[in-house]
């Protein structure tokens, strides 16, 4: 699944360039908040792999992952927007909405190569923070590793046949 993170990354950091970070979920969050690691800018968008059914193998090395659950830990600090008025409220600035927005339009039947279309599933909101923000929008796909893909007998298998197309 490598490449399928790196692919997402990549794809990630061209539609969405105002975030500063993009990167593989590591527990961040919860790191940060307990004081034990800040090495990342925000806004943050971290990705992770939920894959909570079985593995199964197609032959050969190849791998199908069914249903491959992919969270984007959207991770932003918030203050308040200076059009409000309102001192003690600090949720109304809703910067991070555009972010799930942005995240959802980007993603939501993306292909990638080796998965199918992804759809977005849920979305969870932080409803304990303080100035720091973080929110969870989760899609489904499902996704063949080729990674660890072996040749036949040891070697590479070349096709003794060849197709041919006929429009009748």
């Amino acid at each position: 699944m490598k490449q399928l993170l790196i692919d997402i990354i990549d794809y990630l950091r061209t539609q969405m360039p105002e975030l500063l970070t993009v990167s593989e979920w590591k527990n961040q969050y919860e790191e940060l908040l307990e004081g034990e690691q800040y090495g990342y800018q925000l806004p943050a968008c971290f990705i992770e792999f939920v894959n909570e059914s079985e593995r199964i193998q197609l032959g050969n090395g190849a791998t199908l992952y069914d249903p491959l659950q992919i969270k984007f830990h959207i991770i932003t600090q918030e203050f308040l927007n200076d059009t409000y008025t309102d001192y003690n409220n600090l949720d109304l600035n809703l910067t991070y909405r555009d972010y799930l927005a942005n995240i959802y339009n980007s993603f939501y039947l993306k292909e990638f190569n080796g998965a199918v279309a992804m759809v977005a599933v849920s979305e969870e909101n932080d409803t304990q923070h303080d100035s720091i923000y973080h929110f969870v929008s989760t899609f489904v796909t499902n996704y063949v590793d080729r990674s660890q893909f072996r040749p036949v007998n040891g070697q590479q298998a070349t096709p003794t046949y060849t197709i041919t197309k006929e429009i009748n």
